[in-house]
């Protein structure tokens, strides 16, 4: 801090690293979200309603 009393020019490194953190963690969760959702729906069916369609209906599968 004293230095930039002398100099007149602050050091912004901290408050660049700051605000860049944020923005690609904001970044990376947005990213997640949409992720997420394009693998858990499918036609306009969420993936946890056709696993449980799949659960109630009587597959002949075979066994091993």
């Amino acid at each position: 801090m004293e230095l930039a009393k002398i100099t007149g020019v602050m050091d912004w490194t901290p408050l660049v690293t700051l605000i860049s953190s944020m923005v690609g963690s904001v970044v990376s969760v947005l990213g997640y979200y949409a992720k997420s959702t394009k693998e858990n729906t499918t036609g306009g069916i969420i993936y946890e309603t056709a696993m449980i369609e799949y659960q109630t209906n009587d597959y002949d599968l075979p066994v091993g």
